[in-house]
């Protein structure tokens, strides 16, 4: 599995956020976040990048527990949102691997080991602490099997940081 190397620039997200572990094999959390964020008022999100476009964020990968968002992307974020319990999650503009991930989305997992896997033997490293999902109209509810969502792990250049 080859990831292609985008450059993307800053990214705002508003969503729902769960603490999660991973590690547990339990994604109840996952699923909570996203029904917190479908259940959220109609038009309260307002600035949407696209509006059939969700995103899913993975932060605080390398501790326990992990942190997931269920959200979409945003230019700018509404501060009366927290008050709906809704957060904010930006990146900086970087550099990311993006995998594709064909199939159930709660089999994702076996993906992002592949992605792990892929890492460990490229000549990138992971840059940052957190991954992202982009659901889109690949992802259709009625047919979860044949979903199409999109991984995007930040990452760098491991000889070009040893040589800085």
């Amino acid at each position: 599995m080859e990831p292609r190397i985008i450059h993307l620039p800053v990214m705002k997200f508003a969503g729902c956020r769960e603490a999660l572990d991973l590690h547990s094999g339990n994604l109840s959390e996952v699923h909570q976040a996203w029904y917190r964020f479908f259940h959220l008022e109609s038009g309260l999100i307002r600035h949407k990048v696209r509006n059939n476009q969700f995103w899913g964020v993975t932060s605080e990968i390398d501790s326990i527990p992990h942190t997931y968002m269920a959200g979409c992307q945003v230019t700018e974020y509404d501060n009366g949102l927290s008050e709906h319990g809704v957060e904010l999650f930006e990146t900086r503009e970087q550099q990311f691997a993006m995998f594709e991930h064909s199939g159930h989305a709660d089999n994702m997992g076996e993906t992002i080991c592949q992605a792990f896997e892929w890492l460990k033997q490229s000549d990138f490293e992971l840059e940052d602490t957190y991954i992202l999902e982009m659901y889109d109209e690949r992802c259709d509810s009625d047919h979860q099997e044949s979903y199409v969502v999109e991984l995007y792990f930040p990452v760098q250049n491991a000889q070009l940081k040893n040589r800085g």
